[in-house]
Order: structure tokens, then C-alpha cells, then sequence
């Protein structure tokens, strides 16, 4: 027997391959496509941070280029001032010279005043103070100015909500100023967003909440056991800010509005079902929120992204209009004002370059911008005059919209500002409470 045939002899036959076995190549073959899928979704995620802070180092460049022109102007001011002074001829009476004097001592009055952050309006309405620290254990990053919720109950309680690191969700009765509840577990990743909104069909307070895990979750406040609904994998990425519940009235069925980043913005029912309508974008989504104008009985979506602002009509999610500005910015939060003495409504927004943006809404006309030289982070109105801002200079501002200006300064955060909401209590009045990037959130009232 040849050599060749001897080894074609003893060469064991190959075995087929099962249906388990090809079954099990596919499962390891999906297994490598979802890896692929995550490290291009984690490649995603870091160039959008780094896309965000190069926006927040450019922002800065400004700022700075425009604090270099307003003190070398100051400075051209000072010496023309000095230069005029030297030349002036000529002693003063007595009496001038104690009119200054005393004008003096008003003008060291007011200087200290300013430096201690008590600047009021002639009409004392807004003479703010600081009444004490709530919690230091709210999130410390800074994803959206939505990450804690205060407001009134159905029932006509006053509560404050917050979630934390942990991924708990806590409950702080304002009235008896006392912690009530924890739900711990609330989502298994970062819980990026907690926003209140009435159910206009079963007359009950909800929370939304939103999570890196790419889960959305509707709970009842008033037992907040178990959510009464859970989306999981409600978009393709866990980049979701700001989503929203819309009920109203007006409509048969409630509606949840959500968006992720570079994804898009979906609307599912209230049994979770994606109802296949959707905005695409490329820009990464900011905020979200809704809006219904009585006079035309139409509901809108509000959208602040990474470059604009976007109104899009519900019905048929085509896009009402879009609110340009020369430079292209992210915006973290939006408010409709209804001016009923002008019978116009405006849209009021904040953006990264440092200001606040004043809009027609139905035009997309700018009405005003007023400058606040720092990135502006959460915005919200005090009445019809007055609009307070949160900030990366670390202080809480009160700006006369009316006027077009700064009017007081709150400074007792010690880090970046990134929300501020209003409230009225039965024991402080009026209040706001403020979230610093530390975690801290603060209790203000109005001192009358």
C-alpha cells in the first residue's frame, strides 16, 4: 500500500456540524456586533464630551476677550477722567466740598451694599435671602437644569424631589421641612432627569424620570412604591435629558415626548407603546417640553439642542419655527411667557455664550437679548418683570427684563449654578431653591 493511501486511511472523517453548533457560531457572531455597537456608542459619547468642552473653552475665550475690552475701556475712561481733572482750575466752595463729602459716603454706601449682594429695586420687591441648605446629596454633575423638581401638590402639599448618585429618588416635605421617603433602586444606571406634571385625565401628580440605562419611568408622587410605568430601551443611547409627559384637557389619551442625543424625539402612549412618530436630528437634545396656545388650540413641542431652538407642531410633528442667532449654541432651557397686557407670547430662552434670549414666539422675531457674561444654565420666571438664572460664575441672578439688566446677585453657592425653580410655602412666602454643581440645593425667600 502506497504511503499516500496509508494516511488517507488514518485521517479521521470531519463531522458535520449541528444545528446547535451553527446556532451558537450566530450567538457568538451577535455577541461581537453588539461589542462593536458599544465601543462605537462609547466612541459617540466621548466626542460629544469633548465636542462639549471645546464649546465651553471657546465660550470662555470670549468672555475673556470681552472682559479684556471692557477693562481697557474702563482704563481710556480713567485716565480722560484724570486728564480732565488735572485741568480743571480752581478751589471748591466749602459747601461743595461737603456735598461731596456726603455723596461720597452714599456713593461708599451703595459700593458696599453691592459687594454684599444687596443691590433691591426701589420697590423692594426683590429683596431675596438666603434661609438654609435643603440636601448636599443631589447629582453633582451637571446633564440638564432638571435634575430635581419642587412644586404643589394636588392635595396642597409642597414638595421638594431630588435624585442622587446612588440612583435613589428622594422625597423633602418643604411645609415641615423634613425628609419623608427614599426609593432606592429607582434605575440601574445615572439617573439624569426627575420632572412633575399633572395628570389632567386621573387628577394625579407624576414624575418622569430618565436614566442612562435608556429607560424612561412614570411614578404616582402620592405612593411612589413601584413605577406605573417603566420604556426600557426607549432610545438607542442613554443620552436622554429632558423628557416630558403632555396631558391636557384637550387630548383623549396622555402622551410621553422624549429625545435622545443624534437620535431624535419619539412619542409613546401611556402604555409604553412607541407610537412611530418621530423628529429626527442631528443635534444633541437638550430640552423638551410642550406648549398650548389657546387661541389657536394647536399644542407644540419646545426643543433647545446643541445649536438652536426648535418648535415643532404636535399634530403632525412638522417644524413651526426655528429661533436663529448669529452663533450657533447649546441650550439648556426654554419658558413660554404669555403677555397678555401685549397680547403676545414669548419664548424665553437661555444659551453657552453668556445670554438670555427674548423671542416672539409665533414670529421667531428677537425681541431682546440680555447679556449675562457667563454660560447661563437654568432659567425661571419670578412674575412678569423679573426672570432669575443660574450660572458657571457660581451666582443666582435677578434680571429686569423690562429694564434689560442685572439688578441683584445671589452668591452663596460655592460652585457652578445649574438650576433654580420657584416656589411659594406657607411659612417663607415666595421662595426659589437653587442646585450648585456640589450637589447642595438652597432655599431663598423674599424678605418683605
Amino acid at each position: 500500500m502506497s504511503t499516500s493511501a496509508q494516511n488517507d486511511k488514518e485521517k479521521p472523517e470531519e463531522s458535520l456540524k449541528t444545528i446547535e453548533d451553527l446556532a451558537n457560531e450566530i450567538k457568538n457572531l451577535k455577541t461581537q456586533i453588539n461589542s462593536f455597537k458599544e465601543d462605537i456608542a462609547l466612541l459617540k459619547v466621548d466626542k460629544q464630551m469633548k465636542d462639549f468642552k471645546i464649546s465651553i473653552l471657546e465660550q470662555r475665550i470670549g468672555m475673556q476677550d470681552e472682559q479684556i475690552r471692557t477693562l481697557k475701556a474702563a482704563l481710556d475712561n480713567k485716565n480722560q477722567n484724570k486728564e480732565e481733572s488735572e485741568n480743571k482750575k480752581g478751589e471748591e466752595s466749602q459747601n461743595k466740598k461737603e456735598d461731596q463729602k456726603g455723596e461720597s459716603s452714599k456713593n461708599n454706601e451703595n459700593k458696599k451694599k453691592e459687594e454684599n449682594n444687596i443691590i433691591i429695586p426701589e420697590d423692594g420687591r426683590m429683596n431675596i435671602v438666603f434661609k438654609k441648605n435643603l440636601t448636599n446629596e443631589a447629582l453633582k454633575f451637571c446633564s440638564s437644569p432638571q435634575m430635581f423638581s419642587a412644586f404643589k401638590t394636588l392635595k396642597g402639599g409642597s414638595l421638594l424631589i431630588w435624585v442622587t448618585k446612588k440612583k435613589t429618588i428622594e422625597l423633602y416635605d418643604l411645609d415641615k421641612e423634613e425628609h419623608v421617603k427614599t426609593i432606592k433602586d429607582a434605575h440601574t444606571n445615572d439617573i439624569q432627569c426627575c420632572r412633575h406634571f399633572i395628570d389632567t385625565k386621573k387628577n394625579e401628580d407624576l414624575l418622569i424620570t430618565s436614566s442612562y440605562d435608556k429607560s424612561l419611568k412614570i411614578w404616582n408622587v402620592e405612593k411612589m412604591d413601584a413605577p406605573l410605568l417603566t420604556i426600557e430601551n426607549s432610545h438607542d443611547n442613554g443620552f436622554i435629558f429632558t423628557p416630558c409627559i403632555l396631558s391636557h384637557e384637550k387630548l383623549n389619551e396622555n402622551y410621553i415626548i422624549s429625545g435622545a442625543d443624534e437620535e431624535g424625539i419619539k412619542i409613546f402612549d401611556f402604555n409604553g407603546k412607541f407610537l412611530e412618530k418621530k423628529i429626527k436630528m442631528e443635534e444633541y437634545i437638550n430640552f423638551l417640553d410642550t406648549y398650548y396656545d389657546k387661541k389657536s388650540s394647536k399644542f407644540y413641542i419646545l426643543n433647545g439642542n446643541s445649536k438652536s431652538v426648535k418648535v415643532f407642531n404636535f399634530d403632525d410633528l412638522s417644524l413651526y419655527k426655528i429661533y436663529k442667532q448669529k452663533d450657533p449654541s447649546s441650550h439648556p432651557q426654554i419658558i413660554i411667557y404669555e403677555d397678555e397686557k401685549n397680547n403676545k407670547t414669548q419664548l424665553i430662552e437661555s444659551d453657552m455664550r453668556g445670554l438670555i434670549h427674548i423671542w416672539d414666539f409665533h414670529t421667531a422675531e428677537l425681541i431682546k437679548d440680555i447679556p449675562l457674561k457667563t454660560v447661563v444654565n437654568g432659567i425661571c420666571l419670578w412674575d412678569e418683570q423679573y426672570l432669575i438664572t443660574t450660572g458657571k460664575d457660581k451666582l443666582i441672578k435677578i434680571v429686569d427684563m423690562q429694564k434689560n439688566e442685572i439688578i441683584r446677585t445671589l452668591s452663596e453657592h460655592q460652585v457652578e449654578t445649574i438650576a433654580v425653580q420657584k416656589i411659594t410655602l406657607s411659612k417663607y412666602g415666595e421662595c426659589i431653591l437653587s442646585h450648585g454643581k456640589d450637589g447642595v440645593i438652597k432655599l431663598w425667600s423674599l424678605n418683605k
